[in-house]
């Protein structure tokens, strides 16, 4: 077994990671409407939530 860091850059298909921790997607569950369809609350979580800068 390799030794892998989480921490260093990485490369999936087309994306250049900063490091190999992700997080899934809950705007689903965050719709907060009958239909479960992005509502501007829920694209403003989105926004907030998978910037690449720190808060």
């Amino acid at each position: 077994m390799s030794n892998i860091s989480l921490f260093e850059p990485s490369q999936l298909n087309d994306l250049e990671l900063e490091n190999k921790i992700v997080m899934a997607s809950m705007t689903r569950s965050r719709c907060g409407n009958a239909e479960h369809t992005i509502t501007e609350l829920t694209a403003e979580y989105i926004e907030k939530r998978f910037s690449t800068q720190s808060p």
